[in-house]
């Protein structure tokens, strides 16, 4: 039997650290998260609720970050960023719940800076800078670049906010 390891777990402003037992996690379960955020509709449209996205948040954000493997979560981001069908506000509950905004990964970081620059999400763009500043030339690098110009093309705040 594999001993506890720490978890940080975040509420609101605190962080606490837990004790987590490591448990295998079948790769069904990261299809079953992405559906989950693909049935989420923003609090703003009538009929949602923000209590079935609370309760999404809590019962997947720890599986999330103590129990997901590395390809786990890149399978998820990689899905994310394959659909239309994610809305803004459920990508900034993601990157807070999951802990994807301060994230040291460049697979991970990748793929998430590609998800805030898509989904406009300016509020965050010093995610991207500091990726940029720790990444930025390296050839793995190129296509956050190349949403990034997209998106400038498309919308002229992004040219001044990097």
């Amino acid at each position: 039997r594999e001993p506890y390891v720490p978890a940080l777990v975040e509420f609101g402003t605190m962080a606490t650290e837990y004790a987590v037992e490591p448990k295998m996690v079948d790769d069904s379960e990261v299809e079953k998260v992405f559906r989950a955020w693909e049935a989420v509709v923003p609090s703003d449209v009538i009929g949602a609720s923000e209590e079935k996205v609370s309760k999404l948040i809590i019962r997947t954000a720890i599986r999330v970050k103590a129990h997901w493997r590395s390809d786990q979560v890149l399978r998820f981001l990689d899905m994310l960023l394959g659909t239309q069908a994610v809305y803004r506000y459920s990508i900034l509950r993601i990157g807070n719940a999951y802990g994807f905004n301060i994230s040291e990964d460049p697979g991970v970081l990748q793929r998430w800076c590609q998800l805030l620059i898509r989904h406009n999400c300016q509020d965050f763009v010093c995610v991207i800078s500091s990726y940029f500043e720790l990444h930025g030339s390296e050839d793995a690098a190129q296509v956050v670049w190349d949403t990034l110009a997209d998106r400038c093309q498309a919308d002229l705040k992004w040219r001044f906010l990097v």
